[in-house]
């Protein structure tokens, strides 16, 4: 028995069967080729993955964790996993799998931050609109900032 990997799949071929199962920790997408770049990095920015429910969440989280231990359910396509894949990464937190504030998801940032620049543009004639949208942008700044911090200094809590 052997094991290969070619574009994010590991295969395993036994000599009778070949059986092919997605490697989740690489990208989905040819990271040799700019369309590969470029498709992952619309893929993690889909500002559509910020409308999914908590229920579409946790079904998304409950099947990548179910393929990643070998339990997933029978006829799962792979369609279905990497919709699945793409939804846990644009809503959890990688390390401790604990769901992000909206504003700080890389989804929103594309958008979220079109609205304040657009703002910014077009009051910039008053002086309360630039004082409110810049305290909008810097609010913003804070939060996608310290989400990361308050993070991190959990996951440190959770290896000592």
């Amino acid at each position: 028995q052997y094991q290969r990997r070619v574009h994010g799949r590991q295969s395993e071929v036994d000599g009778s069967a070949m059986t092919t199962r997605i490697d989740l920790s690489r990208p989905r997408y040819d990271q040799s080729t700019f369309a590969g770049r470029a498709k992952h990095f619309f893929s993690v920015c889909d500002p559509r993955t910020v409308f999914a429910s908590s229920a579409e969440l946790d079904a998304a989280k409950d099947l990548v964790l179910a393929y990643k231990s070998g339990k997933e359910p029978a006829g799962t396509t792979e369609e279905q996993l990497w919709h699945a894949k793409k939804l846990y990464d644009s809503a959890h937190h990688p390390q401790t799998g604990e769901r992000q504030f909206i504003p700080g998801r890389m989804s929103f940032q594309v958008w979220g931050n079109m609205v304040i620049c657009g703002g910014m543009l077009t009051f910039y004639k008053s002086f309360g609109g630039v004082v409110l949208w810049q305290w909008i942008n810097q609010v913003m700044q804070c939060k996608r900032e310290s989400y990361p911090a308050e993070l991190q200094r959990r996951c440190q809590l959770y290896e000592s």
